[in-house]
């Protein structure tokens, strides 16, 4: 039987979805929800049968489904395996990837192609290669896997943990090529945040009926799943997978909101902590504990995402430069484009190689919604609902590539403020990749 991935949020305890949750791996349609994770980006080193031999095993004994991961607990590890278009053509399906892996929107002018990497597409997205760690250049990763748990120690590189097992199994198949470590952030009302310090993963996409997620966020499966075309049985799907490595610069982002809380203020009787949670609310489009500029002047109003920008289209309440709002407008013509995001911090702002997110989003289209997000809404410094107006590149990720930008005007009360909020979030490497299913995965003859 073959399901409908257009319908959703679906009920996973449904025998009809059951097939399906078995075959995909966990993480694509809800978060694992663990504190501590392991990033290994690793190198094939091993012939083509010592890899799909290990990969066979590895899958077998290791990789969480999307079934299995809803029936553990946080305190269980858990464990995704992604490839890249490279690491497919190790394992010989060099002829076969561009064909089969492919968007099936090539006209588009952000148009962006799994095969050919992250790194190609550079100039589209306004990424500074050579801002890049040099392992994330010049396609050399092949394949990463993802260990998460709640107890950090499992994740040491010291026997025995977990981690130092999977690192045995990879002897004389592949190198450590890259390895991040990721670590949850938690504010005092126990939330998760980032390290700018606003509340995050609050408007995701809903795929479960189960889901405690806000009302507003429900969408079809198809939004990030799409068929495996390699795995030998019906009802295997997988998702197009982006990891971005993003530094923030925590200290002139602190600076930069000081100083557009002081243009606001200016000749206003907002007290100066008034204008600084307003200017913070302004960039974000949320207050730092998550409350939406759209339905709220102040912090600690709702926290639903049952909303849009119908009522605003100047940006009076929420501007039409905030992040949340450039990257989610809310019209129904627009959903498709939405992504699942499954980012967590890394380092802290003493660490040498800094602070910032490990930006993971799974979705069906690079193109549609990834590149889509990036490179048009994100970077583009003019754009607003349907009349073209100066709006600056995102002030949280977009990238500028151009030396001066012309200073947006953020609206408050009726007047115009001129600021420009951009460039505290640099791109230390990147690459796409995608979640095979698990029959591919552990089915030797076809891998």
């Amino acid at each position: 039987m073959s399901i409908d991935i257009t319908r959703g949020p679906i009920n996973p305890d449904s025998p009809d979805y059951q097939p399906m949750l078995r075959n995909l791996q966990g993480n694509i349609l809800k978060s694992h929800r663990r504190n501590h994770t392991v990033h290994l980006f690793l190198k094939f080193t091993g012939d083509t049968t010592k890899i799909k031999s290990w990969m066979r095993d590895f899958a077998t004994g290791k990789v969480t489904s999307a079934h299995k991961q809803l029936k553990q607990s946080t305190g269980e590890l858990f464990c995704n395996l992604f490839l890249t278009g490279k690491g497919y053509e190790t394992l010989g399906f060099g002829n076969e990837i561009s064909e089969k892996l492919s968007i099936d929107d090539k006209n588009t002018m952000m148009r962006m192609e799994f095969p050919e990497g992250m790194e190609h597409y550079a100039n589209k997205l306004h990424d500074k290669v050579e801002d890049w760690h040099p392992k994330y250049r010049n396609r050399q990763i092949d394949v990463m896997i993802l260990l998460a748990h709640n107890d950090k120690t499992a994740l040491s590189s010291e026997a025995p943990s977990e981690l130092s097992a999977v690192l045995d199994g990879l002897q004389g198949v592949a190198d450590i090529w890259v390895c991040e470590r990721g670590k949850v952030l938690l504010n005092d009302a126990n939330q998760h945040i980032e390290h700018f310090g606003y509340a995050d993963g609050i408007s995701g996409p809903r795929f479960f009926t189960i889901s405690n997620a806000p009302a507003g966020t429900d969408n079809p499966l198809n939004l990030v799943l799409t068929p495996d075309p390699f795995s030998p049985n019906e009802d295997s799907f997988g998702s197009f997978l982006v990891f971005r490595k993003l530094e923030q610069k925590i200290d002139d982002f602190e600076k930069a909101v000081c100083a557009f809380a002081k243009t606001l203020s200016d000749g206003s009787n907002m007290s100066p902590e008034e204008a600084k949670a307003r200017a913070e609310a302004m960039v974000i489009g949320r207050f730092k504990d998550g409350t939406p500029l759209a339905l709220s002047r102040q912090a600690g109003g709702p926290q639903h995402n049952n909303f849009d920008y119908t009522n605003d289209p100047l940006g009076d309440h929420c501007p039409v430069q905030a992040h949340i709002r450039r990257l989610n407008p809310r019209t129904s013509s627009e959903k498709e484009h939405r992504i699942a995001r499954r980012g967590i911090p890394y380092g802290h702002r003493s660490a040498p190689n800094g602070a910032g997110l490990l930006f993971m989003c799974f979705q069906r289209s690079l193109t549609k919604q990834f590149g889509m997000l990036q490179a048009i809404w994100a970077n583009s410094t003019e754009r607003s609902n349907g009349f073209q107006s100066n709006i600056g590149v995102d002030p949280i990720i977009g990238q500028s590539n151009l030396s001066k930008i012309k200073s947006p005007n953020w609206r408050l009360n009726g007047q115009k403020h001129p600021f420009s909020f951009r460039d505290f979030v640099t791109v230390k490497g990147g690459e796409f990749f995608f979640a095979p299913s698990l029959p591919f995965l552990q089915n030797p003859e076809h891998i």
